[in-house]
């Protein structure tokens, strides 16, 4: 961390306008940030691994820490995922910034929501998540339907941004 911190915003700004993840405007019904995940932005244009997770720790430890309040349960947040349309995940970055997360934000993570989740793929993620630890797997949810994502990220849907709105434009939601 101190090889890493202080990030400024003039270094990231440019990777965070891509908006391939952010943080939503409030937090959700107990006080948790929330993050926003939009994987389908990452095969629209080349990326460096090492720029997005630089523009993620900055988003932590500038806008979501910011977000955090006093209790202990607020000291973690929540994590939507937008799965729609990828067939093939940014997986280089998802195992760097789960090695990230694993060694400076242990227990941050409240809930990952992952949406829309067709069967298929949820087995197969399920597959992966036998590698983790009961507690950990138990952190992992799925939504298919507006209502069930309103309900597991403990938001309503005019909260959850215009991504959100976009998918269910779109019929995909």
């Amino acid at each position: 961390r101190s090889d890493t911190l202080p990030i400024l915003f003039d270094s990231v700004k440019d990777t965070l306008d891509t908006r391939k993840f952010y943080l939503l405007e409030n937090t959700d019904a107990e006080g948790h940030p929330v993050l926003f995940y939009c994987l389908h932005r990452f095969k629209e244009a080349p990326y460096n691994v090492e720029d997005e997770i630089k523009a993620l720790i900055y988003l932590l430890e500038n806008d979501v820490r910011a977000k955090m309040g006093d209790s202990f349960t607020t000291q973690q947040w929540t994590v939507l995922i937008d799965v729609s349309g990828i067939r093939s995940p940014p997986l280089v970055f998802l195992n760097r910034m789960n090695t990230v997360m694993e060694a400076n934000y242990p227990e941050s993570l409240f809930r990952t929501v992952m949406f829309p989740v067709p069967g298929w793929l949820q087995k197969i993620i399920q597959g992966f998540l036998l590698f983790v630890d009961e507690t950990t797997r138990n952190k992992f949810v799925y939504a298919n339907d507006i209502k069930s994502l309103e309900e597991f990220a403990m938001m309503p849907k005019e909260q959850l941004g215009p991504d959100i709105a976009q998918l269910q434009e779109d019929n995909k939601l």
